[in-house]
Parts: C-alpha cells; sequence; structure tokens
C-alpha cells in the first residue's frame, strides 16, 4: 500500500515537471542547451540568480523526462486523451522542438530566453 502512495508522488512530480516544461516553452522564444559536467550545485545555484534579472530560466531534469515532456508538447491533442482539455486551445504545431530532443544527451540544462543569448553567454564564461 505504501508503495502505491510513493507512485502516485512520483507521478505528480512528473506531471508537475510536465506542465513546468510546457510553460516554459510557450513563455520563452529562445533555448539554449548547456552541458553542465564539472559543474557544481552551487555554480549552477549562482547561474540561476544571476539569469533572473534578465528575465531568463535554467530548468534541469533527467533527460528522459524532458525528452518526454517536450514529445507530448509537440503531438496534437486528441480529444479523449490526457491532458486534452488544458492543452486543446492553447497548442500549437512546434517541431522546432525536436531540435533539442535531439540534443538531450549527457548532464544538459536548458536556458530559457526572450532576450539576448549574449547575455546568458557572458553569465556562463564568469
Amino acid at each position: 500500500m505504501g508503495q502505491d502512495k510513493k507512485k502516485s508522488e512520483k507521478r505528480l512530480k512528473k506531471e508537475n515537471y510536465w506542465r513546468k516544461i510546457w510553460a516554459l516553452t510557450s513563455e520563452y522564444k529562445k533555448a539554449l542547451l548547456v552541458d553542465v559536467d564539472n559543474v557544481s550545485s552551487l555554480q549552477l545555484n549562482q547561474i540561476r540568480l544571476k539569469l533572473r534579472p534578465i528575465g531568463a530560466k535554467m530548468l534541469m531534469g533527467k533527460n528522459t523526462l524532458m525528452k518526454s515532456a517536450l514529445a507530448y508538447k509537440m503531438t496534437e491533442p486528441v480529444e479523449g486523451k490526457e491532458y486534452y482539455s488544458e492543452r486543446k486551445d492553447s497548442w500549437k504545431k512546434c517541431d522546432e522542438l525536436d531540435a533539442i530532443v535531439k540534443l538531450l544527451k549527457g548532464n544538459t540544462g536548458i536556458i530559457f530566453t526572450n532576450g539576448d543569448l549574449s547575455e546568458i553567454k557572458k553569465i556562463l564564461d564568469d
């Protein structure tokens, strides 16, 4: 019985992550993939703090989960399927997300922005 509860909590966490990535891909027009091998969690937190003032957000997560959320976002909602009611009015074709899915390998994060990518590069270089 305890295991069923654990699975449902895990499922809720995944669904919340999916919604987060869907919202970010809808809100932001640009994405920068970053390799975070040999980057400490302290450094990642410092980068996140520096990204906030310029309106950018960094997303980290399991590649499989990121890929499945992006792949589902690219799929047109079908009546009767899961999430149909919340996706039907806002869904639009976005084939460019497929390129991101193909590049998600290893320790990769995604930085979302509508601003200048050179500002993000400067933060990462620092």
